[in-house]
């Protein structure tokens, strides 16, 4: 049985040999709720992927600028570039593969198709996984309900406020974003 999931991409173009090269070399970690996986400018030893759990990215200004669920991988771009601007935390208790800064770099050297897909757009990406075996659990994303998306302490209004009860509300909590009720 093989310890790493490869049928999702980037992964499912490795070559066999390339997947026993990634396998030998794969570690899997478990982190609590509200541990740090990354800090902010410190140098980048792996390449992380989402087993279980939920990892949260979050930005110098404290604001949450992504979340990873189950096969999202993590911090590539700051692998090749040593460090990451940004912290990365664990927002549900997290399984996660740590694939090793060495292997990965080459693995992307290697196999183009592989390297390519961690600077693609996010609409190279979408692509890449509709054309995978797991369409189905991707169809998910597009009928996603508001009301499950992951929000860290959401600031709800009054839909009748005004634009300046927002801007205060806005600048009082410290947030980007506001939810109408």
């Amino acid at each position: 049985m093989d310890r790493f999931d490869f049928n999702y991409p980037p992964y499912h173009v490795l070559s066999g040999s390339e997947r026993l090269t990634l396998q030998n070399v794969v570690d899997i970690a478990f982190y609590r709720d509200e541990e740090l996986i990354i800090e902010p400018n410190t140098p980048i030893d792996f390449l992380y992927v989402v087993m279980k759990g939920v990892v949260k990215e979050v930005g110098c200004d404290g604001e949450v600028v992504a979340v990873y669920r189950a096969h999202d991988t993590f911090e590539a771009r700051a692998l090749v570039e040593g460090t990451s601007q940004n912290s990365f935390v664990v927002a549900e208790e997290a399984l996660v593969y740590k694939l090793p800064k060495a292997c990965v770099l080459h693995l992307m050297e290697g196999n183009s198709r592989f390297g390519s897909y961690f600077y693609a757009s996010v609409a190279e990406k979408l692509a890449n996984r509709s054309e995978s075996p797991d369409e189905d659990e991707f169809e998910s994303l597009f009928t996603a309900k508001v009301r499950d998306a992951y929000r860290d302490n959401a600031v709800w209004l009054d839909g009748n406020a005004t634009v300046l009860e927002a801007a205060h509300l806005m600048k009082e909590r410290k947030t980007n974003t506001l939810l109408l009720h």
